[in-house]
Order: structure tokens, then C-alpha cells, then sequence
């Protein structure tokens, strides 16, 4: 929500990230306000090999930014371990990422995102879900921004005007999502191969995409990817697609399913036997 959110006396409604225990129905959901406030596209969290937790978070913009809490406190801390920690911001250097970190005390409820600007926080293309493999690799899907200019193009976001899309891989120093540095790779930039020259897929794949945002990791370490072109209808409907990650044709896509036209796939989730 958009409207009025700079308006300090909205500040308790919206932007927040909010812990709720689905399990427990008299669990009280739980507003974790040391992981700042903006507008969010997408929440991923795991552990340090520290044993505290980290929590990335994308900004719902078309050159959002990407954020990492790292808690102060154990995660079998309890309600504790999010409550206060370091927020830092992701700046593209080359084709790494390096976290800087936020202050400690922002000067309000709204002073994430300039926080973030003073930092130096790099902008991508609508960065939005994200998907944490048992390695430690951070993948992130980017659905695109035509208002790239040429003059802000990077490795990590390499076109300039396109609305696609791409999917980026990173590999934290030490496999350990606390590090400083992550190193980055883009592993698809999506589009419609006969119209696109600028697109990329790995041999073996059998279909495209637009608009990559929802990403799952299954057992088989695959990574299952929803599409949402916002309603827009194109020479391609939003699906769900599935990326092996590992192994014999690695990063090659596939599709598993096809939503009706206007329609947008919200995400994918494994039950209990992986399915």
C-alpha cells in the first residue's frame, strides 16, 4: 500500500513485516519493527553459521533495493532473535554485492529507504521473491523495468528498457549468508527468443518466460518460478516453470504449467513428502 505511507500517523498500519505462527492458533502475530519499514515484494529467511538469523527483503519498486537483517540474538532465542540485529542494503560492485550496513537508530519511521540511498543500496529490476538453497546460494527474481536507462545498465542488471526480466544466483563468501561479499551471476534473462535478442536460456530449455517473481526451491534442488505480468497480455501467459539448479542441464527451464491469459501465478509451496 502506497497510498499516504509517508504519513507518520500510518506508520502502525502498513510495511511492516509481521511474524504469524500459522500453527498455533492462539499465537499473537508478531510485528518485527528492527527489520525496517518500506514496501516489500518478497521475505526470505535462513540461518548464519552462527546460529542467528537472516532475513532478505526485496522493495516492491521497479528499481527496488535488497535488504539483509541479520538478528543480534540465536535463532532458538526465541521471540528475541528479531528483535533487534543489523539492517544492511546490497551495493553492486562489478558483478558481487557488498552489504552496508544501515544505522543503528534511523531518524524515523519512514527513513529506511534514504537510509538506504546514503548507503550507496544498488537498484534492480523490480527485485521480488527469492529462494535459499541448503548450500547457502540466494537465488532472486528481477521482473523487469523498462525504465532502465542505458547509463545504469550492470552486470547484475544488464539491459536497458526491457520489461522481461531475469533471474540472478548469488554465492556468499564462505558459504555464509552473513558475509560482506556475495558473488553474482545472472542465470536467465528472460523474453521471447524470436522477438529478443537479448535474452538468455541454458541449452536444453524448452520454453520462455516474462516476468519472473515467485521462487521455490524443491528437494531436487529445483527451482520452481511463478510469473506475474501484472494482468498484461502478451505474446505469453504467466505459468509456473520449473529450473534444475544442479547437475546435467543445469539451468535449463521447463514448464510445468500455464495460468489463463491475464491471470498471474502467486507462488509455489511443498507439503510435508515434497510434492
Amino acid at each position: 500500500r502506497a497510498e499516504g505511507y509517508a504519513d507518520p500517523a500510518m506508520a502502525p498500519r502498513f510495511g511492516w513485516v509481521t511474524e504469524v505462527d500459522a500453527l498455533d492458533p492462539n499465537s499473537f502475530p508478531a510485528k518485527h519493527t528492527a527489520l525496517g519499514r518500506f514496501q516489500r515484494a518478497g521475505v526470505a529467511c535462513a540461518l548464519a553459521q552462527d546460529g542467528s538469523p537472516i532475513v532478505f527483503m526485496t522493495e516492491d519498486a521497479p528499481m527496488g533495493r535488497l535488504f539483509r537483517f541479520k538478528g543480534a540474538a540465536p535463532a532458538g532465542d526465541g521471540g528475541s532473535a528479531l528483535a533487534s540485529g543489523t539492517l544492511s542494503v546490497a551495493r553492486i560492485q562489478g558483478s558481487t554485492i557488498i552489504w552496508q550496513d544501515l544505522p543503528e537508530a534511523l531518524t524515523s519511521l519512514t527513513a529506511t529507504l534514504s537510509a538506504a540511498d546514503q548507503a550507496g543500496g544498488s537498484a534492480f529490476d523490480s527485485p521480488a521473491g527469492m529462494a535459499i538453497a541448503p548450500d547457502q546460494t540466494l537465488y532472486l527474481a528481477c521482473s523487469g523495468n523498462p525504465g532502465r536507462g542505458l547509463d545504469q545498465v550492470d552486470a547484475l542488471n544488464p539491459r536497458s528498457g526491457n520489461g522481461a526480466g531475469h533471474i540472478l544466483r548469488f554465492t556468499p563468501q564462505g558459504a555464509d549468508l552473513a558475509a560482506k561479499v556475495f558473488q553474482g551471476e545472472v542465470i536467465l534473462l528472460a523474453g521471447n527468443p524470436a522477438a529478443d535478442p537479448t535474452v538468455r536460456y541454458a541449452p536444453g530449455s524448452m520454453v520462455w518466460l516474462r516476468a519472473p517473481r515467485s521462487l521455490t526451491l524443491d528437494r531436487q534442488f529445483q527451482l520452481w518460478i511463478g510469473t506475474d505480468q501484472r494482468g498484461a497480455v502478451t505474446d505469453a501467459a504467466d505459468g509456473l516453470f520449473v529450473m534444475r539448479t544442479r547437475g546435467y542441464g543445469r539451468f535449463a527451464l521447463n514448464g510445468a504449467y500455464m495460468a489463463p491469459i491475464g491471470g498471474a501465478i502467486g507462488g509455489a509451496a511443498l507439503g510435508p513428502d515434497g510434492h
